[in-house]
């Protein structure tokens, strides 16, 4: 992904509203393109004479992405919690095995 430009519509048009308030599901459209690893430049197509249009859309923008940064952190800290609990889970299968071996030695 080189670029990315962002505009919201209500699915029938390309209408450039301010984002969320059309019918794009932004929050996802954010969590998918930071599962690429895009963390470059966001280029906001905002048909408006009113310049708060922009400014709303461009912290829709912040938020939905730092809420997308702050899941999948979450997420990681999730499956590294499982993986340390696995782990701690098979350490003590074989130091129980180990224990059955040296009872029947």
């Amino acid at each position: 992904m080189v670029h990315v430009h962002l505009s919201d519509n209500r699915l029938r048009r390309d209408d450039h509203m301010p984002l969320g308030a059309g019918r794009i599901g932004w929050p996802r459209v954010i969590q998918l393109i930071q599962k690429t690893g895009y963390d470059d430049t966001i280029t906001l197509e905002v048909f408006s004479t009113d310049p708060d249009y922009v400014l709303l859309s461009a912290r829709k923008v912040r938020e939905w992405w730092d809420q997308a940064r702050l899941a999948a952190q979450e997420a990681a800290a999730q499956r590294e919690a499982e993986e340390a609990e696995e782990t701690e889970e098979a350490e003590e299968v074989e130091e129980a095995e180990a224990g059955e071996e040296t009872e029947a030695a």
